[in-house]
């Protein structure tokens, strides 16, 4: 009886645990956090590889995740696009908003000439990770040649013990599991995401940027942020659009500072902690919940 909200992450978790909490906890508020539609990435990871099986299984998935959506009290998603999507699919049949990102910008010191490389981030055990970094060795990497200096991609995460299976390129470095993600951030010049898949908004492109490095992204990466292409971030999606997009940031510094900057105005006008508590105080109202 305690309890005024019980706040649950992932559609598969809360599905087996509605019922007891309507039970045990009939006056709590459940709340669902989406992290992002199941059923949106793994359709489109289908569909890239011209999988019907999978669309059919996405199928499966889109009826169980949107079953769960409307028997939640609130859900909510970091991603404006997936909120549009679920209203889509169920009008007013559920109560869905618009959670906060709250990041703050700890931007590392390095000049654009004490950095190199480029950097990703992301666990293996995500599918899109894996996705993205193969395509970047099989399809990006072998195009960039000698166009611009230094462009080994040096990938962090954890989980790609095994990954040497998997990707395959003398420009990709797997580095693995780092303590603080700073780190990593600070001696490189260049955050990609080549996401060929995958849904919701991705905080690691947040977090890339917070730190102040320029980011170059697949739509996918860029998804549910209003990025703007040569202002926030650079944008690319076929192999030839990503080696002249890397070129241009390693050889522009001008340009590198400029998508540094404005990336860093960006997070502190949209992540912010004070707006995320004032965004959030919204959302709980929605269902009541008065903060």
């Amino acid at each position: 009886s305690e309890f005024d909200i019980i706040y649950i992450y992932d559609y598969a978790t809360l599905e087996p645990l509605i019922e007891p909490i309507r039970k045990y906890a009939p006056q709590a508020k459940i709340v669902l956090n989406i992290m992002d539609l199941h059923f949106l990435r793994e359709m489109r990871k289908s569909l890239a590889a011209g999988d019907s099986d999978g669309e059919e299984n996405a199928h499966r998935i889109r009826d169980a995740e949107i079953d769960v959506i409307k028997r939640s009290d609130l859900t909510v998603s970091y991603s404006d696009v997936e909120i549009e999507v679920i209203r889509a699919l169920i009008g007013s049949a559920a109560a869905v908003e618009l959670l906060p990102w709250v990041q703050e910008t700890i931007p590392g010191d390095a000049s654009f000439k004490e950095r190199s490389g480029l950097c990703f981030v992301g666990s293996y055990r995500h599918p899109p990770n894996a996705e993205a970094v193969k395509h970047f060795a099989e399809s990006i990497a072998p195009g960039l040649g000698e166009s611009a200096s230094d462009n080994h991609l040096h990938v962090y995460g954890s989980g790609w013990d095994m990954v040497s299976k998997t990707v395959s390129h003398d420009d990709v470095d797997i580095e693995g599991f780092i303590e603080d993600i700073a780190d990593a951030y600070a001696q490189h010049r260049i955050f990609v995401s080549p996401l060929t898949s995958g849904a919701g908004i991705k905080g690691k492109v947040i977090s890339a940027m917070a730190h102040g490095i320029p980011t170059i992204l697949s739509d996918i990466s860029a998804e549910g942020m209003a990025l703007r292409h040569m202002e926030h971030c650079l944008i690319a999606n076929s192999a030839q659009e990503w080696i002249d997009a890397i070129e241009l940031l390693q050889t522009d510094e001008k340009l590198w500072r400029t998508i540094r900057d404005n990336a860093l105005e960006f997070v502190e006008a949209n992540f912010s902690f004070e707006r995320g508590t004032s965004e959030m105080r919204d959302v709980l109202s929605s269902v009541d919940i008065y903060v």
